[in-house]
């Protein structure tokens, strides 16, 4: 039962990743951002509801490497939206356009090895910093805090990673 309530989620995950990114008017920042909460909705929010029965259904083989397809599934609606709106400039698009790249490499090592590890190794930097160079763009932020803004988004990624896919592992 926990799967199928997965697969709806994740199906669900898909639906309103595109719909936030193509259907709203929001700042493309707030989109990058609300990708986020979406991505909540799998393991937070049905946790929370207490609908699977596995309270470690999300620490489980399936739900990993399914969250990790979701992901990636989403992302690319990002992805795609900021390249066809051209909301970056080259540099930055060129960017972000590597750190999906490098994710979707960990993504399929992991896959193919069943080594988390390979998570941490590829760490998924695509969304965060997709978010802080939208922000800044948005805000017409200068250079100096730019940079110190994309460091921090750096190192909370860094710590995160470590925490959700390193630690405790072998």
């Amino acid at each position: 039962m926990d799967k199928t309530i997965f697969c709806i989620a994740s199906l669900l995950r898909i639906i309103l990743s595109y719909n936030f990114v193509y259907n709203t008017n929001l700042a493309p920042f707030i989109k990058a951002f609300g990708m986020n909460i979406i991505d909540w909705i799998d393991c937070g929010a049905l946790k929370l509801l207490k609908l699977y029965q596995n309270n470690n259904f999300c620490q489980t083989e399936f739900y990993q490497k399914g969250d990790k397809i979701t992901d990636l599934v989403s992302y690319t609606f990002l992805l795609m939206y900021i390249n066809q709106n051209k909301l970056l400039e080259k540099t930055n698009l060129a960017l972000i356009n590597f750190l999906f790249v490098y994710r979707l490499i960990g993504v399929i090592s992991y896959l193919n090895t069943n080594n988390r590890n390979m998570l941490y190794y590829f760490p998924n930097y695509f969304l965060e910093i997709s978010m802080i160079l939208l922000f800044i763009q948005y805000k017409n932020i200068d250079c100096k805090h730019g940079v110190m803004l994309v460091i921090l988004v750096i190192i909370f990624k860094l710590i995160q990673e470590e925490c959700l896919h390193k630690i405790g592992r072998a």
